[in-house]
């Protein structure tokens, strides 16, 4: 007896048809999964663009905050260096700026100045600190002569004039450790790369195949200038402004401009240490107008008395 098989056509209908459902559902689970992984891909990339994009938004908001100390500094209580300088490394990771610094090889980014308002970076845990790197003629303590003059010993990416610069370290690289010893923590060549371990040469890059994830801000030496110059130009504004009415209502000649300059109230004593009077160019206009320019910086700042504001002819030196 010969068997015969058929199907019948309503049910290789229905077989196509759960047929063709299953394939639909095993290409939906498919896209499903590429589209876990893709998106899983997606926000990895987005969480990293994030942290990129934070790290250097934090490392802009540190420069801008060495700027204003440089600026500011000078009027905090007990205070007595003027404007221009910045604190030295923190060499040994305590969170305090080093009593000197007559080097440029790196140290990580005091947390603060004690008993100052002043706050330059809180961010946590060795490896996530910012590194930092000062020209010494810049330096805080000891303090020496700082004006418009004073030009950076530093360079970054081959242009010389860098007063500063702050660094992060990426992940570690081949070579580098980063365990608990302090003696490994506090040693820049466990985090950072090429010519950034010692300076005085930063570099933001290398060409590959070698090995670099550093991300490195300067601030200029020319950036310095413009931050001593607006301060410098707004103490004498300030004396000039109490002199004017005291001397017949005018502001002094050119020959009279350093007698003036020590009238009651007088500037402060880093005015005379620090020879911004050597340094400052004074120009009578009229009864109530001036300007003042300082060496080594392009500025001219015209000063008017009874207006609050100081003009300039450019925003930096």
């Amino acid at each position: 007896m010969k068997f015969r098989c058929r199907f019948r056509p309503d049910t290789l209908h229905t077989l196509r048809s759960q047929s063709g459902a299953a394939l639909l559902v095993f290409f939906v689970l498919l896209f499903s999964a590429a589209a876990a992984v893709g998106l899983r891909a997606l926000n990895n990339s987005v969480a990293g663009l994030d942290r990129e994009a934070n790290i250097s938004t934090e490392m802009a908001e540190v420069k801008e905050i060495l700027l204003s100390f440089a600026m500011l500094y000078p009027g905090s209580p007990g205070a007595t260096t003027g404007p221009g300088m910045l604190p030295c490394k923190d060499s040994d990771n305590d969170g305090i700026a080093d009593a000197t610094c007559n080097n440029t090889t790196p140290g990580r980014l005091a947390t603060g100045i004690p008993n100052t308002q002043f706050t330059f970076s809180s961010r946590g845990g060795a490896d996530d600190q910012f590194w930092y790197a000062l020209s010494p003629g810049f330096r805080l303590l000891p303090g020496g002569i700082v004006n418009t003059t004073t030009a950076g010993t530093l360079s970054f990416d081959g242009v010389g004039d860098i007063a500063a610069v702050v660094i992060h370290a990426g992940q570690a690289l081949t070579g580098q450790s980063r365990t608990n010893s302090a003696a490994v923590r506090n040693n820049p060549a466990n985090y950072l790369e090429s010519t950034n371990v010692t300076g005085p040469a930063f570099v933001s890059s290398l060409p590959p195949p070698q090995q670099f994830n550093d991300r490195v801000i300067a601030i200029s030496g020319s950036e310095m200038r413009t931050a001593m110059a607006l301060r410098v130009v707004a103490d004498i504004k300030t004396q000039l402004d109490t002199y004017h009415p005291a001397n017949a209502h005018t502001y002094p000649a050119d020959a009279d401009f350093a007698a003036a300059m020590s009238q009651p109230p007088g500037l402060p004593t880093w005015f005379t240490t620090n020879n911004w009077g050597a340094v400052t160019s004074y120009t009578f206009l009229n009864s109530n107008e001036a300007t003042i320019q300082f060496s080594s910086c392009a500025i001219v700042f015209t000063l008017t008395f009874g207006q609050p504001g100081i003009t300039r002819t450019v925003s930096s030196c």
